[in-house]
C-alpha cells in the first residue's frame, strides 16, 4: 500500500517554473519513499508542464552557484524517484538537475507505460525545454537511461521533428541506450502476435546486479506497471526504423554500456551509434547489466568517474 497519491499531488500542482509555493503531504511522502528528501540540494521544486495531460517535472538546485543544467530522461517503466544516484551526481558537479516523469510513468498522467509513438516523448521534450525556469541555467547536458537515451537520440537526429539549431545540449550521456531490444526479431514476431491482445504480463528480470533494487521494483515500488503494452512495443519498432535511416551528425556523446545487458541488443546499438556519431566516446563496463543508474555501487562509481570527466570537458569548452 502506498503512502502517497499522484492524484492528490495533481490537485494542487503549480505550473513548472512558476515559483509558486507548493505544500503537499503526499509529495513529501513520495520524496521520503524514494529517498529524494536525502538529496543535498539548495532547493527542490515540482510542477506540471503546460500540456493536455499532467506531466510532472522536478528541479533541484545545487548548494553552490550552478554551472549548468543536467536534464535527466528515465527509461521505460522507470520514473525520477528511482534516479536519486544520478540526481546527486549532477548536484555534486555543481549542476542544476531537471527531469520529468514521462506520460504514463511515475507521477505523470496517461495510459500506464503506453504510447502511440516515440514522437510523443519528443513533444514532452520540447515542452520541457520551452518551460525551463530561470534556475535551469545554461549550458544544458542531457542524460538518458535506456528509453531516455532513445529520447535524446531521436531529438539529436531529428527523427520526429527537425533537430534544433543550434543544438540543444553541449553534451549528452547515454546509459545503455535503446535502439533495438535484445532478440529483436523475436520481439517483432511477438508484437504481431500480441498487438490485438493489448500486451502481456511483465516479467521482472535481473537487469541490475543490485538484488535489493530488483526486490524493491517487484514489491516496494507502487509506481511500477505490471504489463508490457503492445502499442509501446510498436512505437519502439517505429523509432528503431527511423534511427536506421538517420544521417550522421558531428556531435560527441558519451555512451556507457554494460556487457551483461539482457534488455537491449547492445552490440547492434553500439555499432549504429558509432555510425551516427563518429566522434562518440564509448565505455563498456565488464559485468554490468542494463539498469546502470541502479547498478551496484562498484559500477556506479566507475561510470560516475566517466560522467564527471565528460561534464568537465563539456563545461571547459563553454568557458573557453
Amino acid at each position: 500500500m502506498r503512502s502517497f497519491s499522484p492524484e492528490r499531488i495533481w490537485a494542487r500542482l503549480p505550473e513548472f517554473g512558476s515559483n509558486a509555493q507548493f505544500e503537499c503531504s503526499d509529495f513529501k511522502a513520495y520524496c521520503v519513499h524514494y529517498g529524494l528528501h536525502m538529496l543535498k540540494a539548495r532547493t527542490h521544486t515540482v510542477g506540471r508542464l503546460g500540456m493536455e495531460r499532467i506531466i510532472v517535472a522536478q528541479l533541484w538546485e545545487p548548494q553552490i552557484a550552478s554551472r549548468g543544467t543536467l536534464i535527466i530522461w528515465h527509461g521505460y517503466m522507470d520514473h525520477l524517484g528511482l534516479y536519486k544516484s544520478v540526481i546527486q551526481l549532477g548536484l555534486q558537479l555543481g549542476l542544476t538537475v531537471v527531469g520529468v516523469d514521462l506520460q504514463g510513468h511515475g507521477l505523470s498522467d496517461g495510459p500506464r507505460a503506453d504510447i502511440n509513438s516515440f514522437g510523443e516523448y519528443e513533444d514532452v521534450h520540447r515542452q520541457l525545454l520551452a518551460q525551463l525556469p530561470r534556475a535551469a541555467v545554461e549550458p544544458l547536458i542531457g542524460l538518458g537511461q535506456s528509453t531516455g537515451g532513445a529520447i535524446l537520440l531521436a531529438h539529436s537526429l531529428g527523427c520526429f521533428l527537425p533537430a534544433p539549431q543550434p543544438f540543444t545540449y553541449i553534451g549528452i550521456i547515454l546509459l545503455a541506450p535503446l535502439i533495438r531490444a535484445r532478440r529483436w526479431y523475436m520481439v517483432r514476431l511477438l508484437y504481431l502476435m500480441l498487438r490485438h491482445r493489448g500486451g502481456t504480463v511483465r516479467t521482472f528480470r535481473m537487469n541490475s546486479g543490485d538484488h535489493e533494487f530488483i526486490e524493491f521494483l517487484k514489491n516496494g515500488d507502487p509506481l511500477q506497471h505490471r504489463r508490457i503494452e503492445a502499442r509501446w512495443v510498436g512505437a519502439m519498432i517505429e523509432y528503431a526504423q527511423k534511427i536506421a535511416i538517420a544521417d550522421p551528425v558531428e556531435f560527441a556523446p558519451l555512451v556507457i554500456q554494460g556487457d551483461l545487458d539482457q534488455t537491449v541488443d547492445y552490440k547492434y546499438n553500439l555499432k549504429r551509434i558509432d555510425r551516427l556519431f563518429p566522434n562518440a566516446t564509448t565505455i563498456t563496463l565488464s559485468g554490468a547489466r542494463h539498469h546502470l543508474v541502479n547498478e551496484t555501487s562498484q559500477y556506479r562509481e566507475l561510470f560516475g568517474k566517466e560522467i564527471r570527466a565528460y561534464v568537465q570537458q563539456c563545461l571547459g569548452r563553454v568557458d573557453i
